[in-house]
């Protein structure tokens, strides 16, 4: 049987270094007003119990939450546009976006958001207690 490379489907914070994982985009230059965000995901197992696979499949694409890795120079930089509220979210912050906002890439191997600096809907102290679960 030939070995199988475990999927990457996002942040596991069972083995996550938040340091680790931004480093790990610093050469990445985006361009306009970008944001690159990875994609947070749930776990498997709550308490004790584990979530079959196609719910947990489910809930990953009801809940658009993840870390802001990268932002393009112009990012948050228009002085009109955010005046009064200053930037929306910072490298190393945990945000929330719509579903259909962006787009979705691999860099090296590892999935991620490109989004438009205004499409960020909020940010989270905490993905795991704080995620909004978004109905259908």
């Amino acid at each position: 049987m030939k070995n199988q490379v475990k999927l990457d489907e996002g942040i596991d914070l069972e083995s996550f270094d938040k340091e680790a994982e931004i480093a790990k985009f610093k050469n990445v230059k985006l361009a306009g007003w970008s944001i690159m965000v990875r994609l947070y995901t749930q776990p498997k197992k709550i308490g004790n119990l584990y979530m079959p696979d196609s719910v947990h499949q489910e809930q990953q694409y009801k809940n658009f939450v993840g870390l802001v890795v990268s932002m393009s120079d112009a990012a948050y930089k228009d002085d009109a546009r955010y005046k009064d509220t200053g930037p929306y979210c910072k490298i190393g912050d945990w945000v929330f976006f719509p579903r259909h906002s962006g787009y979705k890439m691999n860099y090296h191997g590892m999935p991620v958001f490109v989004l438009n600096e205004d499409v960020i809907s909020g940010v989270l102290k905490d993905p795991i207690n704080d995620i909004p679960y978004i109905s259908k």
